[in-house]
């Protein structure tokens, strides 16, 4: 109940300021008709792009444990629970691939909260370090350096560095819900002993924030403001941390205001933040929409028919 007050107050709070922004810069606003009809496309194209490399993300985790998706399987789980993402708040899309994966290949629950566990861990840490190598880079580039931000940065590198290293081995405590986390992080070892697999996770981790920035950097570009590729990494890193906090829907609100946050300290109006939010958020919902109806047939599809052949 606490978590549904807090989500619509959020989006309560951000809608408000939001609408009063754009009343008061209109005219900052009618830049989108700036955006061609080629940007809209390559949007479009990024966006299946990210869909399938996390689709392939998961496929390449449940190889390990011998369990096989195939491309229009790993692709549609992927974009059903973006969609459901966007939909319904506390990432919904999350519980989804958990059902299905117990329905159709018998993935216990167990089993499942430690592959996201685990590879939670390994996400936060190569953010962490593409972070601090585009703080480093923009420091260097435009003597732009925000403390905060490279606190955050070192702390998340550190912290999950040494899980990644060492993955320690901490006794109980009396506190259930840290115990549970305690847990989900000594599962962590599951994959940390496949280096092979750790190195396509990385590369695909890598692939997928690269592919991001791109998105971002095409959105500003379709605005007539052409950002540094480092500054767009930069923002798009952050981001990418704080969209993880599935509150809202989507995490409206979350995203943006830390996009808006990290991009006025480099510099960046609010508008052209809001606009390419706007851009960026509109294709995302656009394609997982459009492409919802395919997916759920390919994955209700599946399941219809391994049930009748066991008839």
């Amino acid at each position: 109940m606490v978590k549904k007050i807090l989500s619509i107050s959020i989006l309560i709070i951000f809608g408000v300021w939001v609408t009063r922004y754009v009343l008061q810069h209109q005219g900052d606003f009618q830049r989108l008709d700036q955006v061609e009809a080629v940007h809209v496309v390559v949007l479009a194209l990024i966006n299946i792009v990210l869909v399938f490399n996390n689709g392939y993300f998961l496929k390449t985790c449940l190889a390990k444990f011998d369990i096989h998706l195939s491309l229009s399987e790993h692709f549609s789980i992927s974009n059903f629970s973006t969609f459901l993402n966007y939909i319904s708040p506390f990432r919904g899309g999350l519980g989804f691939r958990a059902l299905y994966l117990k329905t159709k290949h018998g993935v216990d629950f167990g089993r499942f909260t430690s592959i996201v566990a685990g590879t939670t861990i390994l996400y936060f840490f190569i953010t962490s370090v593409l972070g601090l190598l585009c703080v480093v880079i923009v420091y260097v580039l435009f003597g732009l350096l925000d403390y905060v931000t490279l606190a955050a940065f070192v702390a998340l590198f550190g912290g999950f560095a040494y899980f990644i290293f060492f993955a320690p081995t901490i006794g109980a405590t009396k506190y259930s819900r840290l115990n549970k986390l305690l847990q989900l992080i000594g599962q962590w070892d599951e994959l940390r002993s496949d280096p092979r697999l750790l190195r396509r996770l990385v590369v695909i981790t890598i692939n997928n924030l690269l592919f991001a920035t791109a998105l971002s950097w095409i959105a500003f570009k379709s605005i007539g403001h052409a950002l540094n590729f480092f500054v767009v990494m930069y923002i798009t890193v952050v981001t990418a941390l704080a969209a993880l906090v599935g509150i809202t829907p989507g995490a409206v609100g979350i995203l943006e205001a830390t996009m808006l946050f990290i991009g006025n300290q480099l510099n960046v109006s609010s508008s052209d933040i809001l606009l390419v939010a706007l851009i960026n958020r509109s294709s995302a919902v656009i394609v997982s929409t459009v492409l919802a109806p395919l997916s759920g047939y390919i994955l209700w599809g599946r399941q219809r028919r391994s049930l009748k052949s066991m008839e």
